[in-house]
């Protein structure tokens, strides 16, 4: 199986030498199983590894013993490793949606943290063949396209899945074979959720009535499938002349194309051009389904004035020879307000960022960040508790060290920031005095100088990033 996989990651450019990788350690089988992959293959890429273990707060003493079964694991095979902790239950009933989801969300936030403290470009997670195929059958089943189908990438950005080319049963034998041990989470044996019918009903009637290769076909046909998604959208890029576009996107937040790029093309190339459409203004594709596609469609052969209000603030209409795609801000824009703990993350779900605090003690002389995305704040200046949140009529920023002052209104318009984008801004703020227009400008007054002793180091992250670095 070793060489199986090893193929794999080859075909699939997962590895480069000295590589630095963190794994996604939950202690089931399929973690357990990557692991001892990546320390065996360590030599042969010369990548270094470190172990990510998330506890969600869900299952009581099993998961406490499911994180002193990773540790043990980590400790055994001498591989670093880090633990989080998030009370998934509390987080999901705030932001409103599934544990499943949450656990996602909050897994990734780690990850990316871990990444951070690493210097990891790479994270392995343990999705296999028979994931694939659920995964494959669920999407089937609630209706999808060819992105559905396809299943599970084995690259999604930083995201490698060495072992989506081996299926369980492998796994458990390669796992016995070493000696090694494993958790079983009990609620893997229940159907109450939907991918655990599958599992145990659709799927193992497949293996055991239609053919024992059921999840090899289905995982032949997912590459298959991944590589007619690949060309549908980058056919629908070039007929859309997606260069042009980007530009007009990103200076108005509006994107208005021509219905003639649209006319005598496939409707599903049409709809995959709507579909890049959406994802320049929005940035996401989150909460968008095909029929709202579709409805998007059938305004090409309608009267001018005629739009559909979709997810997320999206608008889309008919105005006389064009179809128009834009936010409405009053829509989109919602109101939020974090405390910050430091060191600690905020993660906000409906912007799709997440903001890292760390203390940090300032050597002087020290080369201060000039990324967009990590910033530097005198920590002793900072007198209140800080909050991240959205902005305020009369919020001002510190724009010189003689005190001048700019409203963050008059910051935006200077600034030519699209109105519909605004509202998507998250600010650091003293109390009532802003820190930091997160993504663009500091104050001047929370600056690092010579006379700073501690400093806030706070980063802008996009989990999603890690998932992919293109919009999906």
């Amino acid at each position: 199986m070793l060489q199986k996989v090893k193929a794999f990651i080859d075909q699939q450019h997962m590895l480069e030498k000295g590589d630095r990788l963190i794994a996604g350690v939950s202690g089931g089988v399929d973690s357990v199983c990557l692991l001892l992959l990546l320390c065996e293959l360590q030599p042969v890429y010369h990548v270094t590894v470190e172990a990510v273990h998330v506890h969600h707060g869900i299952r009581g003493k099993d998961a406490d013993e499911d994180a002193r079964f990773v540790e043990a694991l980590c400790s055994r095979l001498e591989v670093p490793c880090r633990q989080y902790r998030y009370d998934v239950p509390s987080l999901a009933s705030k932001e409103h949606c599934s544990l499943e989801e949450m656990g996602r969300k909050v897994r990734y936030m780690a990850f990316d943290d871990a990444c951070g403290k690493a210097g990891a470009s790479k994270i392995a997670v343990a999705h296999h063949m028979d994931d694939q195929a659920e995964t494959m059958l669920f999407h089937l089943f609630r209706g999808t396209g060819l992105k559905g189908l396809a299943g599970i990438p084995p690259v999604r950005g930083a995201v490698i899945r060495p072992l989506l080319c081996v299926q369980r049963a492998e796994i458990e034998k390669y796992v016995t074979e070493r000696g090694y041990t494993w958790r079983e989470d009990q609620s893997n044996g229940e159907d109450f959720h939907i991918r655990n019918k599958i599992r145990h009903h659709v799927i193992s009637y497949a293996r055991e009535h239609i053919s024992p290769a059921a999840c090899a076909n289905m995982a032949r046909t997912a590459e298959h499938l991944k590589e007619v998604e690949q060309f549908m959208r980058q056919s629908a890029k070039e007929a859309l002349d997606l260069k042009s576009l980007e530009l007009q996107a990103d200076c108005t937040g509006r994107l208005a194309v021509s219905r003639q790029r649209f006319l005598g093309r496939p409707a599903v190339l049409q709809e995959y051009m709507i579909r890049e459409c959406l994802l320049l203004v929005r940035q996401t594709l989150n909460n968008i389904t095909a029929e709202h596609v579709r409805q998007v469609r059938t305004l090409l052969d309608k009267q001018s004035g005629k739009q559909i209000v979709l997810p997320g603030g999206l608008i889309v209409s008919r105005e006389y020879d064009q179809l128009v795609f834009e936010l409405n801000a009053a829509q989109s824009a919602e109101p939020f307000c974090f405390r910050v703990t430091v060191p600690g993350n905020i993660f906000i779900p409906h912007l799709g960022i997440c903001l890292c605090f760390e203390e940090k003690k300032y050597k002087k002389n020290a080369k201060i960040p000039i990324s967009a995305y990590t910033k530097w704040f005198d920590y002793d200046k900072i007198k209140n508790p800080l909050v991240v949140r959205s902005r305020k009529p009369g919020d001002v920023l510190a724009v010189s060290g003689e005190g001048g002052h700019k409203t963050v209104k008059r910051y935006f318009i200077d600034e030519k920031i699209p109105r519909a984008q605004r509202e998507q801004i998250a600010l650091l703020a003293d109390e009532e005095e802003v820190v930091w227009v997160c993504g663009y400008r500091i104050s001047e007054r929370y600056k690092v100088t010579e006379q700073t002793e501690r400093i806030l180091e706070v980063t802008l992250k996009r989990p999603d990033s890690l998932k992919t670095k293109a919009k999906e």
